[in-house]
């Protein structure tokens, strides 16, 4: 049980490759086509950082200091903690009857109790502005009851801040800043690693490239190093910016640091090779996964074509992949690193083909899910479907009518198991419209959707209906939506009359 008012010191280590150099080289070539082990020398080894001791404080008062004077206050303390332990009361519920106790809400809690009721509002599956004003409120009362705030707990209110938004507007940074700045300068409480990771994210989504450099050079200054997640983040802050060789330099720093890189690792560098504009280079990642993982290895042919020349290279080549195929095994056999593909792997993969028109090769990586063993999802469906939008309709086109048919029969007949949702039903829509040009077969398209989706107990939305409407018009439109839409009208007008159906 952690005691409010200790704080643990960061302490950082110094970070040692747990592998040999031939493994070290073997890992940058299998995401860098251009990584020259003669050409990069190793960097040096990084100094050990300073542990920053904390502040340590106590309370001047005993939890609870404050007790439930009348049966009324009584009963709400009662009732908020019979819903404290039980996870399936909702933090919406759980933070009213919070506000339901006598002011001030906090003294009247034990610290077990405080620790479980801020664990359970900082655990949170969305950081939306909702949940950030909720949390942030109980971080002002315990502020005001003079309580020590951890550093997680801090860690937790900038996140809140920094993530409300998709996009970090100079506000939204100015905001995370100042909450980070007190916790450091008001309460005492240090900084750690995490707390970079989480402003060097805002900073990475943010249109301020200086406030990234900030962040990075105050690590720098307080010698904190940086974890796999901070890498990450670098790698993909690259790929943002276009730059695919300061996503291979990224990589190859997260390499030399010692951090295990795995599919998720991976991944990342694909994706911001991708939005770097150069998907050659992260289908090369891809083709270095697949060879890796699969077991057993697919064949590689023993003869190259051309004359004495080419096979010699190719022999070479032969022996540089079967080094790279051991290594890499044994490697992920002694760290217990997956290197497999994932479905956000083939996701990204297929809806860059889409992007590009190439149906061909999305036919292919969709066999290579199966060799995988990668389950397909409703994501892998809405990566094709966006290709028969986007090049569906035209002549000579390779996104026919009879593959999107094919497509559609899929995920409606042979997947039982995918679910329909929005942007699933939105997406059919829009391939059919595009393919087949004709209203008709989007309203089919739409009764088989619509049925499907309440049958596995979904709930038609709005933002759904408004895109068919969008398609067919208003005058084609089925008559359920159509009345639902009235009644609405005829209801802002003052008139609660309902149609005859």
């Amino acid at each position: 049980m952690r005691w409010r008012g200790y704080h643990q010191s960061v302490v950082e280590t110094e970070l040692r490759p747990p592998y040999e150099q031939a493994i070290k080289s073997e890992l940058m070539s299998f995401a860098d086509p251009y990584y020259d082990s003669k050409a990069h020398l190793e960097h040096d080894k990084k100094s050990k950082d300073i542990a920053v001791q904390t502040v340590q404080r106590k309370t001047t008062k005993k939890l609870p200091w404050l007790y439930p004077s009348t049966p009324e206050d009584k009963a709400a303390l009662k009732d908020f903690l019979d819903h404290l332990n039980k996870p399936a009361t909702s933090l919406e519920h759980l933070f009213q009857l919070y506000q339901k106790l006598p002011s001030p809400q906090i003294p009247h809690l034990t610290t077990y109790e405080i620790n479980i009721f801020v664990g359970r509002m900082m655990a949170v599956p969305l950081r939306d502005e909702t949940n950030m004003f909720r949390y942030l409120s109980i971080l002002g009362d315990m502020k005001a009851a003079k309580l020590d705030i951890s550093r997680n707990e801090w860690n937790a209110a900038v996140s809140s801040v920094a993530r409300c938004s998709r996009e970090v507007t100079i506000r939204e940074a100015k905001s995370a800043i100042q909450i980070w700045k007190e916790s450091e300068l008001t309460t005492g409480v240090a900084s750690n690693t995490v707390t970079f990771n989480i402003l060097l994210d805002m900073a990475s989504r943010s249109d301020a490239p200086v406030l990234v450099e900030w962040i990075l050079n105050e690590m720098k200054t307080r010698k904190i190093s940086p974890d796999r997640s901070t890498h990450t983040t670098i790698i993909t802050l690259h790929g943002f910016h276009q730059d695919g060789e300061k996503v291979r330099e990224a990589y190859r720093n997260f390499v030399d640091a010692g951090e295990i890189v795995d599919t998720v690792v991976l991944n990342a560098v694909m994706s911001a090779l991708i939005r770097a504009q150069q998907p050659q280079s992260a289908e090369y990642i891809y083709e270095n996964m697949k060879r890796a993982t699969l077991d057993p290895p697919s064949p590689v042919p023993v003869t190259g074509p051309g004359g004495w020349m080419e096979k010699r290279a190719w022999a070479k080549n032969l022996k540089r992949i079967a080094r790279k195929r051991r290594i890499i095994n044994g490697y992920m056999k002694e760290f217990s690193a997956s290197m497999a593909p994932d479905v956000y792997t083939f996701n990204m993969l297929i809806l860059q083909c889409s992007r590009n028109g190439d149906y061909d090769r999305a036919q292919v990586l969709l066999e290579d899910m199966k060799v995988c063993a990668v389950g397909i999802d409703d994501s892998i469906f809405i990566a094709v479907l966006k290709g028969f939008d986007w090049h569906g309709g035209m002549r000579n086109s390779r996104w026919t009518r009879e593959r999107l048919d094919t497509v559609i029969k899929q995920v409606l007949g042979e997947s039982p198991e995918i679910t329909m949702g929005r942007s699933l039903a939105i997406w059919i829509l829009r391939a059919v419209a595009k393919v087949y040009n004709s209203k008709q077969k989007v309203l089919r398209a739409w009764d088989i959707v619509e049925r499907r989706w309440k049958c596995q107990g979904g709930v038609v939305d709005e933002a759904t209906v408004q895109v068919l409407q969008g398609l067919v018009g208003w005058d084609a439109m089925p008559r359920e939506p159509r009345e639902k839409e009235e009644i609405v009208e005829k209801q802002a007008e003052g008139n609660d009359s309902t149609p005859e159906v």
